[in-house]
Order: structure tokens, then C-alpha cells, then sequence
């Protein structure tokens, strides 16, 4: 856990060293303040924002890294003529299933926060100046839209149901 907290915190400087604004979310904030916090460094167009929270629709994330950038030409978001990306640090060399799950998960979120629906998703490995992998969420979409409606359905039937069908 410290290796990785470390390695985002290399990546955050890297970002600050080639000039870029970048805005910290408190994580020892409630996760209603987060989420507000965060809303504000969306509107506020500052080009990184770190560990911004969402919440919606029954779930909570928080990304390791959002990034700025430039809305293409004929499209706007809600905050303007940009909008924002997830970036996950990672250490292993392989992205895994789960972390595209969730980064999925913050695009759908953010999506709503913005009105424009990130394209990609990013995950950020260590190595020199890092190593960033590009993933087309469309790729994707159908298969996060499927296991989360999975989920939901799962979890509708509550904690007392759950632990009875579930008991040995």
C-alpha cells in the first residue's frame, strides 16, 4: 500500500514538474465534502485534479488522477470547452479486469458531473517519466454496464437475504 501511495505521489509531482495546476482533494474529508470539493476543481478547470471523489446511482469512487483536456472541436461539456479523464496508478505491469471496472465506474460518474462522457481511460505504471496505457471505454461500456446491473440486482435483495442464500 505504501509503494503504490508513493508511486501516485511520484506521478502528482512529475504532473507539477511540467507546470501543470494541480488540486489535492483532502482524503480525511467526509465523502459528501469530497465529492463537493471535487465538483469545484472540475468547474474551476485546473489541468490535475487528485483523488477527486464521485458519488452517484449507489456507489462512491475516488480516482487517483484526473487530467484536462480539451473538448473536440463542436463539442462542450458542462464546464466549458474542456473536460476531465481518470487516471489510476498502478504498480502491476498488467492492467487487471477490476481496474478497468473502475475506472468505468469514475467515467460514468464523471460523465455526469460534466455531460460529456470521458472516451478513455488511463492507467499510470511506474518507469521512466511513467508509463501511461490508454483504454477506449467504449471497448468496455457493455460489459461494466452488465456487471454493475448484476451488482445492483444482487444487493437489492439486502444484507439479511443475502446472508441467508449465501450461508454455508
Amino acid at each position: 500500500q505504501e509503494k503504490g501511495a508513493a508511486h501516485e505521489r511520484a506521478y502528482v509531482e512529475y504532473l507539477r514538474a511540467q507546470g501543470l495546476t494541480v488540486v489535492e482533494i483532502p482524503v480525511d474529508a467526509a465523502p459528501d465534502e469530497r465529492v463537493s470539493q471535487t465538483v469545484a476543481a472540475l468547474k474551476s478547470g485546473a489541468d490535475v485534479i487528485c483523488q477527486g471523489a464521485f458519488a452517484g446511482q449507489g456507489w462512491i469512487g475516488y480516482a487517483d488522477v484526473l487530467r484536462k483536456e480539451p473538448c473536440p472541436p463542436g463539442m462542450r461539456s458542462s464546464l466549458g470547452d474542456f473536460y476531465y479523464e481518470s487516471y489510476d496508478t498502478k504498480l502491476a505491469r498488467e492492467t487487471r479486469g477490476g481496474t478497468i471496472l473502475q475506472l468505468a465506474l469514475y467515467a460514468d460518474l464523471l460523465g455526469e458531473i460534466q455531460g460529456v462522457t470521458p472516451e478513455r481511460l488511463f492507467v499510470v505504471t511506474p518507469g521512466k517519466d511513467f508509463i501511461v496505457r490508454a483504454y477506449r471505454l467504449a471497448d468496455y461500456a457493455a460489459y461494466f454496464r452488465m456487471v454493475r446491473t448484476r451488482m445492483l440486482t444482487v444487493l437489492e435483495k439486502g444484507a439479511e437475504v443475502l446472508l441467508k442464500e449465501s450461508y454455508p
